[in-house]
């Protein structure tokens, strides 16, 4: 079965002529100039092996790994890094992201043949050996990893109604401070000074009790919290305390 090879660079020359040796050596080759382009060829196409420059016109390479190891669709895909600059600092910060292998421009057709052929054999051996309650684990990561996506992305939905709140009642404050600089008559101002008070009270009680919600924001509670819309009706139920 042919596999396939996905190679980012910023250079068409460097794109070029890793695909000109790979396509020789029967492998299917996609290619992508930017880093963006890069995350959405591997999220739709899953190549075997992803071949990328650290410095990329967009966003660096670095950054591409991290978003391709945070998905489940693509974490496990073995991911081959070319620098042009011999750093032990990008070393180890492409290392602790999760690179499989790290090259040197200029670097060799055996150099980069040798690379890739290592990792796909690791992956291969790795698959192939794993017993079915192996695959099972597999499974059950690539779902936890999905669960953990599925927070953030609600936990940012949900903090951002929160916030949204926090700025409608500071509104309401500039607004009862400007009608108060305005107004002449007692009842009216004391009105205002009234609304101040409220709103002052109620922004001071909620913002000390943020670290406590946040620790209510875990993957068990979520579903939990969004079903009930409890962050939209937080402050309703502050009021009538």
């Amino acid at each position: 079965m042919e596999q396939t090879i996905l190679v980012i660079d910023e250079e068409v020359a460097t794109r070029e002529s890793i695909a000109n040796l790979l396509e020789r050596k029967q492998f299917q080759v996609l290619q992508a100039e930017t880093g963006q382009q890069g995350i959405q060829q591997a999220s739709t196409d899953h190549p075997n092996l992803i071949i990328c420059d650290v410095m990329l016109p967009d966003i660096d390479g670095f950054t591409v790994l991290d978003v391709l190891r945070k998905s489940p669709e693509t974490s496990l895909i073995p991911f081959v890094f070319l620098t042009a600059k011999d750093s032990h600092q990008y070393y180890r910060q492409g290392m602790e992201l999760g690179a499989d292998d790290y090259l040197l421009k200029p670097f060799t057709n055996e150099e980069l043949l040798k690379a890739i052929d290592s990792r796909l054999k690791k992956q291969s051996q790795m698959l192939q050996h794993l017993p079915s309650k192996g695959n099972q684990q597999i499974d059950s990561l690539k779902k936890q990893l999905e669960k953990l996506q599925k927070t953030r992305e609600l936990e940012e939905e949900l903090f951002s109604n929160f916030f949204q709140d926090l700025r409608s009642s500071l509104s309401k404050i500039n607004l009862a401070i400007y009608l108060l600089k305005q107004e002449n008559d007692d009842e009216k101002r004391e009105r205002y000074l009234n609304v101040l008070k409220e709103e002052c009270h109620w922004e001071m009680d909620l913002l000390d009790k943020v670290e406590e919600l946040r620790s209510l924001v875990t993957p068990d509670n979520l579903q939990f919290l969004q079903r009930y819309n409890l962050l939209a009706n937080y402050r309703t139920i502050e009021k009538k305390e």
